[in-house]
């Protein structure tokens, strides 16, 4: 018995001596996975932290700022003469800063807010345009910048405001800049205006949570050089810069919870202001033409361009607009006069308008019989009429029976239709327009200005046009019409001042500018226009000269049409006009003149147009002679 206990002892010890290693083993098994666990904790750790730390920041960021977009300055726009004629002028708005005028909920917030509005009400004796609606909408979407109460606050009114503004927290005068145009309605065609732009469409509406717009132009240069596009000199493909316009900066702002702004960061990135541009424009000349139209009540237009270059000293429409209306607002009154008015005083007449030129078309026209054999002292005897069939085209014969004998000089002199139709008609279309399409006709003219009308998606810019653009079957009757800027004729002022220039300087249809250089604020030139010749007149040099001739006995012959440009500061060579337009039974005329001259190493290239005038030589080369003689003084001691 002994003997078997001792030995049932021995085994038992035995089999239980195995337990402590399968034991170890479960330590260690418990023991890796508790490691495992503890490396994932730190790998995820390390992942958070350290490898995804700047996601995570700028998630937190986001909660806490915001990015505010601060618009640049717009550049300026200078007459040649050294006048500013698109200006930003220092605005005072009032203010408030609604995360110092908060309560205890959104809606007393509201309500607080609106009753401090009354007070300023009543303190300025105006109505501010915030209502609860606005108020909500401005806490809810803007919540960290200030809202503005009253636009545009006179001194009075800021004066007022200061006595009541310290005792209101969150209250703030805030000083901005406002774009006027000194011209007004003198220039408003040319400049267009600029007005402010809205986030849904802006280019950089990601780029801030809060945008603050600037300027953007809208039409005229104010428009055309917004962004400057220029050709790259490498890749000859065009590529933008800075314009007038500028680039933005920006700053954050640090905001609580409820987006309403605790304080601003120091980060600041300044914009860069918008570059001034110099036009070659001339403010004097371009209020003298304005006031003279004017002043008569006229519709109609006037253009002046440099001979030798094609640069726009003066350009002006009537009736006109002014274009600060579009930065200060239009009542709904003055709005609906302006689209409704029957004068269309939006149209820029000077570019965009096409008249028949009448007989300002007669150079050209002189030029293209020359060039088919017909010698300029070749005699045509003129009876006062010519027949088309049953038609007929009368002379304005200043003698009963027509002009007798005459030579081309002469026909331009005494602005002979009979001579023009006749001999016109006979060449036809073909022979008609070598000279028209070398003389740009039918053709862009290159102004910087165009195309500035937007239908939809397209764009239409004006370019005018002759027969062979819109009549499929030609006739005779047709080549005559023609040939003294009637029928299937349409054609712009600028476009006859473009023709009438390069009559005066041998040939060269120069394209016309208005924009002579710009300039950033550091005063570094950014762009210079250079002159640029679209075409040359299919004409000799001694074919020209004879319609120089012609044109010289228009002004300067005692019964030269055009005699009443005639003055004492500048000898001009000129030719008048007058298309008559309308339906049968209620047709006016539309009346021009066109001229040029020298004055003290100077040429000018003047066309006036009157819609519904008497005749060019009695309605518009007065006009002409007025603006050459109060004009050109002026320029007496210019550099």
């Amino acid at each position: 018995m002994i003997d078997l206990d001792k030995n049932m002892t021995s085994s038992k010890t035995f089999e239980e001596g195995g337990k402590p290693h399968s034991l170890i083993i479960r330590v260690i098994i418990v023991g890796v996975m508790i490691i495992l666990c503890y490396l994932f904790l730190m790998i995820m750790l390390w992942n958070i932290q350290v490898r995804q730390n700047n996601e995570y920041n700028n998630k937190v960021k986001n909660l806490s700022i915001r990015r505010v977009r601060i618009p640049p300055l717009r550049g300026l726009i200078y007459s040649s003469d050294k006048m500013i004629l698109a200006d930003n002028i220092t605005n005072f708005d009032l203010v408030f800063h609604l995360s110092e005028m908060r309560k205890s909920s959104r809606s007393k917030s509201i309500k607080y807010v609106m009753s401090e509005v009354e007070k300023f009400e009543k303190l300025i004796g105006r109505k501010s345009k915030i209502t609860d609606k606005k108020l909500r909408n401005h806490m809810i979407v803007y919540p960290g910048v200030p809202i503005v109460i009253f636009h545009n606050l006179t001194n009075k009114e800021r004066d007022n405001i200061f006595e009541l503004s310290p005792l209101t927290p969150g209250v703030e005068i805030d000083v901005n800049y406002k774009r006027v145009y000194p011209l007004k309605e003198k220039a408003s065609h040319i400049l267009g205006y600029a007005r402010k732009n809205e986030r849904q469409t802006a280019d950089d509406k990601k780029d801030f949570f809060y945008y603050i717009p600037d300027l953007m132009g809208k039409r005229g240069l104010e428009l055309r050089y917004d962004v400057l596009e220029i050709e790259d000199k490498f890749s000859n493909q065009k590529i933008e810069v800075t314009g007038l316009r500028g680039e933005p900066g920006g700053y954050y702002l640090e905001v609580d919870n409820f987006g309403y702004a605790n304080r601003k960061l120091a980060n600041v990135q300044n914009p860069v202001h918008g570059n001034d541009i110099y036009l070659t424009l001339d403010s004097r000349a371009q209020t003298i033409a304005y006031d003279l139209l004017s002043e008569k009540g006229y519709t109609g237009a006037a253009v002046m361009l440099d001979v030798d270059t094609g640069a726009v000293i003066m350009m002006v429409s009537t009736p006109s607009f002014d274009n600060n209306k579009y930065i200060s607002g239009w009542t709904q009154a003055e709005y609906n006069a302006l689209i409704n008015d029957k004068n269309f005083p939006l149209n820029n007449r000077a570019v965009l308008a096409g008249y028949e030129p009448g007989s300002v078309f007669k150079p050209l026209i002189g030029l293209a019989l020359q060039n088919h054999s017909v010698a300029a002292n070749h005699q045509f005897y003129c009876d006062g009429y010519t027949y088309f069939g049953r038609a007929r085209v009368r002379c304005m014969a200043w003698k009963r029976g027509g002009h007798r004998d005459l030579d081309l000089v002469d026909a331009l002199r005494v602005s002979c239709n009979d001579y023009f139709v006749d001999q016109g008609s006979q060449l036809g279309l073909a022979g008609l327009s070598g000279v028209l399409d070398s003389a740009g006709i039918g053709k862009d003219t290159g102004l910087e200005i165009l195309p500035i009308i937007n239908r939809g998606s397209r764009k239409y810019q004006y370019k005018g046009f002759y027969g062979k653009t819109r009549k499929p079957r030609w006739t005779t009757y047709d080549s005559g019409l023609l040939s003294i800027g009637q029928g299937i004729i349409n054609l712009s002022p600028l476009q006859v001042a473009m023709y009438t220039a390069a009559i005066a300087n041998g040939g060269k249809v120069y394209r016309p500018y208005l924009v002579k250089r710009m300039v950033d604020k550091n005063g570094l030139e950014v762009y210079n226009a250079q002159k640029h010749i679209n075409s040359t007149l299919q004409a000799k040099s001694q074919y020209i000269d004879n319609i120089k001739e012609g044109m010289y006995q228009v002004v300067n012959d005692p019964n030269g049409s055009g005699k009443n440009a005639k003055n004492d500061i500048i000898t001009l060579w000129g030719k008048t006009g007058s298309a008559e337009v309308g339906p049968r039974g209620a047709r006016y005329k539309n009346t021009w003149f066109t001229c040029f001259g020298e004055y003290k190493g100077r040429r000018y290239s003047l066309v006036v147009l009157v819609e519904r005038g008497h005749f060019g030589g009695s309605t518009c080369a007065p006009i002409a002679r007025k603006i050459f003689e109060r004009y050109l003084p002026m320029t007496d001691n210019d550099n």
